[in-house]
This record gives structure tokens, C-alpha cells and sequence, in this order.
């Protein structure tokens, strides 16, 4: 069973990095020894908090970062939900690197990305209003100069994602 380490202060510290509310460690058998995995169980706004400066900028303008901030909510519970229909046998819903979302804990929080988050709670992106599935909200923190189609990317096309688009 996985040992589980909360704070009463609300911070837990691993390998040199702050995590709000609960970590999980898990013991990890490999082919030549037992490692850990470390798993922050965070509620999502609060994690959303500990993504916007890894992620992109809350020195961005308000609505941009609001923006951002409405697609990295949409994504992080689009693979939640996914993860939750897999019955997979990971510890994690979301990778904490550029696999899905980078997430550096509350190292990086800051006023602007905690105001952004509660200005847009709960707000998601759905395909249409009857949805209660959000859309799988690809976004890039870093572009070439154009999008890639998702099927390029990640090998299966998306609902929505028809062509590419210059982005300078």
C-alpha cells in the first residue's frame, strides 16, 4: 500500500519541491530494485495554481492567462475522466512532464495564477452545450510556427482538429 505524507501546514516537500495538500509514495519494483514514485493527490484548481508558470506566463495579459487556464482545467479533467474509464494501473491521472502537463507543484504559484484560477473555476471546454464531456484541449506552451495536426502528434485524429494553423 502506498504511504501517504499531508502537512498540517498544507505543504509536503520531495526532492527539493513544495506539493500542497497529500503526496502518495509508492513502492515501485523494477527489474533491478525497489524505487518510489512520488504522486501529489491535489484537487484541480489548486493544481491548475502550480501549472500556469511552468506551463506559460502569469505575466500574460488577464484573458490570456484566463484562457489558458480554461484549457489546461479542460485537458487535465479530459485525462482524468480517461484515465478513470481505463481502470488503468498507474498511480497518476496526468504525467507531471511535457507528456501531458508540466506541473512543478506550488513552486511556481503566484497572486496572478491563483486569481486566474478562481475567475475561471469550474469553466471548461465541451464540443457543444449538451456535452458533459470536456474536449481534449491540446495546447503548446512552444510553437515553431505552426500547429501540427494531432493525429501527426499522437497518432489517432481528434473531433475538431482539421488543419493546422499559423501561429508566429
Amino acid at each position: 500500500a502506498p504511504l501517504s505524507i499531508e502537512s498540517p501546514a498544507g505543504f509536503v516537500t520531495a526532492k527539493g519541491r513544495p506539493y500542497r495538500e497529500k503526496l502518495l509514495v509508492h513502492p515501485i519494483s523494477t527489474s533491478h530494485a525497489w524505487e518510489c514514485e512520488a504522486v501529489n493527490h491535489v484537487d484541480v484548481e489548486s493544481y491548475l495554481d502550480g501549472l500556469v508558470n511552468s506551463e506559460f506566463s502569469a505575466a500574460w495579459n488577464r484573458e490570456a492567462i484566463d484562457a489558458q487556464v480554461i484549457a489546461a482545467r479542460t485537458y487535465a479533467l479530459y485525462q482524468m475522466r480517461t484515465m478513470a474509464t481505463k481502470r488503468s494501473a498507474s498511480h497518476f491521472d496526468l504525467d507531471s512532464t511535457i507528456k501531458d502537463q508540466v506541473y512543478d507543484g506550488s513552486m511556481k504559484e503566484d497572486y496572478r495564477s491563483r486569481m486566474s484560477a478562481n475567475r475561471t473555476r469550474g469553466m471548461i471546454l465541451k464540443a457543444s452545450f449538451r456535452d458533459s464531456w470536456p474536449i481534449k484541449a491540446y495546447y503548446h506552451s512552444t510553437c515553431g510556427g505552426t500547429t501540427e495536426l494531432p493525429e501527426v502528434v499522437w497518432g489517432s485524429a481528434s473531433k475538431g482538429f482539421k488543419s493546422r494553423v499559423h501561429c508566429p
